[in-house]
Parts: structure tokens; C-alpha cells; sequence
């Protein structure tokens, strides 16, 4: 290596913001874990509140939207996509309707005819 490259290695190391990076990356490793439990409830609810009433839950669906726009904002921080650091450091994501397709309604009786 030369010096150089050295020198940058070294200031690089001695810097606190790869460091406190790292420490951000491990909160949002930490809450990515929960948060992937959260939508495996909403989707299991989402299932079972369509197969009863034969229509998703509107609040399901949008909290799942919300915390699906958290989880990409939280994965496009720790792959260094982004600098911005989610929720709770940012306003918590709102329903952007435009990206996501009108929930249809449905029932049982569509599939079965």
C-alpha cells in the first residue's frame, strides 16, 4: 500500500461517523427484526379479515403500505442507499397511494364460479 492509501485508512478508522454509522445500522438491524414480525401479523390479519368479510381491511392495508415504505426506507439505509435515517429520525412514512394498486374487492364465490 502507499502512503496514501495509508493515511486514508487510518483517518477513516479514527472518525466517529463510520462508527456512529455502525451504531445506526445495529438499531435499524434491531427494529427491521420486529418489524418483520409486525407485517407477518398484518399479513396473517389482512388473510383472515378478507376471508370473512370477502374484502381486506382498509386500516390493514394501510398501515401495511406505511410500514412497507418504512422497512424500504430502513434497507436503503443500511445498504448506504440513502443517508437519511428512517423513523424515528424522519417523519414515520405516509400511504402513497400512487405506488400501490386499488385493493379489489373480492369474494370466495369469484374463485369458485
Amino acid at each position: 500500500m502507499n502512503t496514501s492509501t495509508d493515511s486514508t485508512i487510518k483517518h477513516n478508522l479514527l472518525s466517529s461517523k463510520p462508527w456512529l454509522r455502525l451504531i445506526f445500522m445495529l438499531l435499524f438491524l434491531g427494529i427491521l427484526q420486529i418489524a418483520s414480525i409486525v407485517i407477518s401479523g398484518v399479513i396473517a390479519l389482512q388473510f383472515l379479515f378478507s376471508l370473512f368479510t370477502g374484502k381486506p381491511s382498509t386500516t390493514l392495508t394501510v398501515f401495511g403500505g406505511q410500514l412497507s415504505q418504512y422497512i424500504y426506507q430502513a434497507l436503503a439505509f443500511l445498504t448506504y442507499q440513502s443517508e437519511q435515517k428512517p423513523y424515528p429520525f424522519d417523519e414515520w412514512p405516509e400511504e402513497n397511494v400512487s405506488s400501490r394498486e386499488k385493493v379489489p374487492n373480492w369474494s370466495l364465490n369469484n374463485f369458485l364460479h
